[in-house]
């Protein structure tokens, strides 16, 4: 699942849209100091997703020099493809470089009035894919690829004249060794507690979602999102709890089995390496259904998919198998018969040559006598 763009200032309020630009940028304005740095004038900016700086301008005065962008950043987002260009940067605020790898919500620089400015604001552009632009970019609001969350502050005029989108959780991708909630709608609220009673604190995008917990009442399955204090309703037309499937047995020698020593194993549609990812396997046993020789690896139908064994045990049936067994003991009964049949031969040969020494000690003590 690709990584989603958050807003990189903690106000959301537009100063201006783009038909003010004549072109797809917003700018940002500003909330009263708190004293954290998120708000105010020289509020800082994050990374919107995890990424790579690309460019940084440092030059120009922190007040309006009327020169284009002024101060700014560049950044590439590869994880969710797009590339964004923060403008009008306080000068000297910048606290990466240029081939920095950043997280997103990391604190990159901090907003003012530099260039073609009239009083300090965030001038926000976001590319298609990790090339910028200038002047080239999407309207990423009214297409609803950019997001906010808990962390942002929404003023009211923003939220009556655009659509901005908040969400509390993100997706991961689908992993049927997991139990996960699988969200078809684009509205599906996300709540602090399991029922419609407690504080919705956005929306679930679709996709998926790992869960740890789940509560039952009269109406919905609530499924707790592991890793936060959320929760979200299944049981809906736009939602579904989907229970883990690649789950390990325990050890079991009347079964062929293999043991997964590693807890990234690819799960396969089919027994290849260009088939679909479906998952990731738990390490422990797991009966072993089928199997499939390739030149590179031995491939395992386990729980219904398939798993290339690269750094595993496969353990064969044998100890508690009754046919298996029988094969065994008429073999080594076999085995038993022939050495009796041996020995019986060999007492017969070593019979005849004691007889025939006793015949030559008696003929030679006669002769002596």
């Amino acid at each position: 699942m690709a990584q989603l763009l958050l807003y990189p200032c903690k106000r959301v309020a537009i100063t201006a849209n783009t038909e003010d630009h004549g072109y797809n940028a917003y700018d940002f304005g500003w909330d009263d100091d708190d004293g954290s740095g998120d708000l105010g004038p020289n509020a800082w900016l994050t990374a919107m997703a995890d990424g790579v700086v690309q460019q940084i301008i440092n030059t120009h005065p922190d007040y309006p020099d009327d020169q284009g962008y002024g101060n700014y950043i560049v950044i590439s987002y590869p994880s969710a493809g797009y590339t964004s260009l923060y403008a009008h940067i306080k000068r000297n605020s910048f606290i990466v470089k240029v081939g920095d790898r950043v997280k997103q919500r990391q604190r990159v620089c901090r907003m003012d009035n530099s260039g073609y400015s009239f009083g300090p604001h965030l001038h926000l552009e976001v590319c298609k894919g990790t090339t910028f632009t200038r002047h080239g970019g999407v309207d990423y609001i009214s297409r609803g690829i950019v997001f906010a969350d808990e962390w942002n502050v929404i003023s009211s005029d923003t939220s009556r004249n655009y659509d901005i989108k908040r969400i509390a959780i993100q997706p991961t991708i689908k992993d049927i060794s997991k139990t996960q909630a699988m969200v078809v709608d684009d509205d599906l609220r996300v709540r602090k507690g399991p029922g419609i009673t407690y504080d919705s604190v956005g929306f679930a995008i679709p996709g998926y979602y790992n869960i740890s917990e789940t509560k039952e009442d009269n109406k919905y399955i609530w499924a707790k999102v592991s890793g936060t204090e959320y929760w979200i309703a299944t049981g809906l037309e736009g939602s579904e709890l989907i229970e883990a499937v690649f789950v390990p047995v325990e050890k079991d020698e009347t079964k062929n089995q293999v043991e997964i020593t590693i807890d990234d194993l690819r799960i396969r549609q089919e027994p290849s390496t260009t088939s679909s990812i479906l998952g990731y396997c738990p390490m422990g046993f797991y009966d072993v259904e089928d199997s499939s020789a390739e030149k590179d690896y031995v491939w395992l139908k386990v729980c219904g998919h398939w798993i290339a064994v690269v750094d595993g045990v496969i353990y064969h049936a044998g100890k508690d198998d009754k046919d298996q067994k029988i094969k065994e003991l008429e073999a080594r009964i076999e085995k038993l018969e022939e050495s009796i049949t041996f020995i019986n031969n060999e007492n017969d040969i070593l019979s005849n040559a004691i007889s025939s020494i006793k015949d030559i000690c008696e003929k030679v003590l006669n002769k002596d006598k």
